[in-house]
């Protein structure tokens, strides 16, 4: 699944919690006897342990292009959060 936009990202000790707008991650047609099912995108959250001593990625002064590195890196399973009673729509 490819990551459209990251909504948030905070990193706790060495957790990293990350809510971002994901391609392909819920179905939103369900098959049928002539088509099958469609995906589309969906707002999900994903955690993850990272290593605070990466050379690689400045950890104190994460940014965005920071977390999707990690997540292009880690490819996380990602959880669709329920945003049925929300501001988004």
């Amino acid at each position: 699944m490819s990551v459209l936009s990251i909504e948030t990202f905070e990193l706790k000790g060495d957790i990293l919690n990350v809510e971002a707008w994901i391609d392909n991650a819920v179905v939103v047609f369900r098959a049928t006897m002539l088509d099958p099912e469609e995906y589309g995108p969906a707002l999900c959250s994903a955690s993850f342990m990272v290593d605070p001593e990466d050379e690689n990625i400045d950890m104190k002064n994460l940014t965005e292009e920071n977390v999707l590195q990690l997540i292009n890196e880690i490819d996380p399973e990602w959880i669709p959060v329920d945003v049925s009673d929300s501001d988004y729509f």
